[in-house]
């Protein structure tokens, strides 16, 4: 998603994004679920400007978890991921 569609709307407003939400479940660690990074070393969630484009990047990437019985039994406890809606919100600090 691009900055530039943030600019135009109040600092204190909302902004509605497309995410991937990772679930597992297993005796070891219990529920754990986290949202899709980008891989670059810094903590920022992969954003999405449509769902439809979410649903496509997350099968086209995770697609091979419905497909592995031993991935979603335990010891990994896998579920395919599901994309949510998730609100930006920026504010200024100082």
């Amino acid at each position: 998603m691009a900055v530039a569609a943030l600019t135009n709307s109040p600092l204190t407003k909302a902004t509605f994004a497309w995410a991937i939400l990772h679930r597992s479940r297993n005796l070891l660690d219990g529920d754990w679920s986290w949202l899709e990074g980008v891989p670059d070393g810094m903590t920022r969630t992969r954003l999405f400007a449509t769902r439809r484009e979410a649903r496509a990047w997350c099968v086209e990437q995770h697609g091979w978890i419905r497909r592995r019985p031993d991935c979603r039994a335990e010891p990994h406890g896998m579920f395919m991921p599901r994309v949510v809606r998730v609100s930006i919100q920026i504010d200024i600090v100082s």
